[in-house]
């Protein structure tokens, strides 16, 4: 055997040539390639098996391991109990698992989950079933909702990333008192409920939002994450996201996603922006997402509801090292140029900036200008203004102001009259900017065909942009000319 292959860095890289994503499946070429590398040589052996074992999408591969006349593979029914002895061929591959995802087509239909995880529960030998496990995902739709608890099986503590859902009873909460405990590595945590559309299911439940009444019981605390970094929640009431919020103040957390079901009114939402400056460390928070399904908008939602305003965003101002921001509140933002400058000046490390708007805008082409300012990151944009008029340019600052990472803008529901003398604009403040998208939210607010009007304008203006920058480009070359000529003429005087 060559010596480079005692090299354990070269055989990994041999492993990762053969199957070069570890966190998907091996394909089948590349299953068969692992499995007679680990047959060709000891020293291959350890490598090749830990690769093919690394990714699981399922627990029956386990079982597959166990001695022969206790599974049927035809049927994949029990024959009789699984007895200790019978771990030791499974427990030599058990600790290879690092990544593991299980959905609805993860196991055989006619499987019986909660005889096969009890079994298994009852005669593991070791505190841990996958004791190396680092990221898991359980994520049931179609099953039955006895499914979900079947997860804590594979709780370890080197997890790092988890995804669970979807919650459908109060009994599945017990996963959230086990997580902290169990799981203390954990980074990155993704719980998704599952939307009740069935007014008799509600009933049965008690009520559409199982969280809301159920997390603050103090038979089911919260979990204490002290690693937590990232915590996404979908389909959640406004009232499970600020138990979550109240319970943050000691997480390290750098990312916050949340889809918020039904979507909150106005006082719910000024509410989680209190309770997140209130509860939140300021320093850590880098990347903030708030937004929710108006599909599950309730009849007569849009009643005496009034837009957000400059005075209820302050309070996220508390996170000065945001870089990405997204909030879509279901009752829109009331803002003007003054109070997109108060927030670019807040957020000043900002990349990601969206704004959704559902109100006719009261901002101007200005904002954008104390964008470019204060925002010399911003990379991507989603805010809605009018851009009907041209504003002059401030003459009494010593240097023109350009800022050259925006490359997109959103426009939303921007109103604009002249497409060349936008495009001209903004070529001058945003010399990098490309791309002009028009999702208009809120084709409602205008007459018939004025939509698709606009749409045209804007499209007009991004065809436009290509050929304003290359313009701004030769005014600046030849006044480079015209400088170093009369400088050069100065000198010869």
């Amino acid at each position: 055997m060559h010596r480079a292959l005692k090299i354990p860095e070269v055989l990994d890289l041999i492993c990762l040539h053969i199957s070069p994503d570890r966190d998907r499946e091996p394909s089948i070429n590349a299953s068969r390639a692992l499995a007679r590398l680990a047959q060709t040589y000891t020293t291959l052996s350890e490598p090749a098996l830990d690769t093919l074992w690394s990714f699981q999408n399922t627990v029956v591969h386990i079982l597959d391991c166990m001695p022969t006349g206790f599974w049927s593979k035809i049927d994949r029914s029990l024959r009789r109990p699984i007895l200790r002895t019978d771990w030791e061929r499974p427990l030599f591959y058990t600790h290879r698992v690092r990544r593991i995802s299980c959905t609805d087509t993860s196991f055989p239909p006619a499987l019986n989950l909660s005889e096969v995880f009890e079994m298994l529960r009852f005669s593991l030998p070791t505190q841990h079933l996958l004791p190396n496990l680092r990221s898991l995902t359980w994520l049931f739709n179609k099953t039955s909702d006895s499914s979900l608890p079947h997860a804590l099986l594979l709780f370890s503590p080197r997890i790092t990333q988890i995804v669970l859902g979807r919650f459908k009873s109060r009994t599945h909460l017990t996963l959230l008192s086990a997580l902290g405990g169990k799981c203390p590595a954990l980074t990155d945590v993704r719980l998704i409920q599952a939307e009740i559309q069935d007014a008799s299911e509600s009933q049965t439940l008690g009520t559409p939002h199982i969280f809301d009444t159920a997390i603050p019981a103090p038979i089911l605390p919260v979990p204490k994450f002290i690693a937590l970094q990232y915590l996404e929640l979908k389909s959640a009431s406004s009232q499970c996201m600020l138990t979550f919020v109240r319970n943050m103040s000691h997480y390290p957390l750098a990312s916050l996603l949340i889809n918020l079901s039904p979507p909150p009114d106005f006082a719910s939402t000024v509410d989680i922006y209190v309770a997140l400056e209130k509860y939140l460390p300021s320093t850590s928070l880098t990347l903030l997402s708030m937004t929710s399904n108006p599909a599950s908008t309730p009849p007569g939602f849009w009643i005496d509801q009034p837009p957000l305003q400059i005075d209820e965003i302050c309070h996220l101002f508390h996170f000065p090292n945001l870089t990405s921001v997204t909030l879509r509140p279901p009752t829109g933002f009331d803002l003007d140029d003054e109070d997109i400058l108060a927030l670019s000046e807040a957020w000043p490390r900002v990349v990601d900036l969206s704004l959704g708007s559902c109100h006719l805008p009261r901002t101007t082409l200005r904002s954008l200008v104390f964008l470019a300012q204060h925002c010399l990151f911003l990379n991507t944009l989603e805010l809605s203004l009018d851009a009907s008029i041209i504003p002059e340019m401030d003459q009494s600052l010593p240097k023109r102001i350009r800022q050259f990472s925006l490359v997109e803008w959103e426009v939303a529901d921007s109103v604009l009259a002249s497409s060349l003398l936008v495009a001209r604009f903004l070529s001058g403040v945003f010399p990098s900017l490309d791309g002009i998208r028009t999702n208009m939210q809120d084709e409602e607010n205008h007459d018939d065909g004025a939509a698709g009007v606009l749409k045209s304008r804007w499209m007009e203006v991004e065809v436009a942009l290509p050929v304003c920058h290359e313009m701004r480009y030769e005014e600046r070359y030849w006044a480079q000319k015209a400088c170093y000529r009369s400088r050069s003429l100065s000198r010869e005087l």
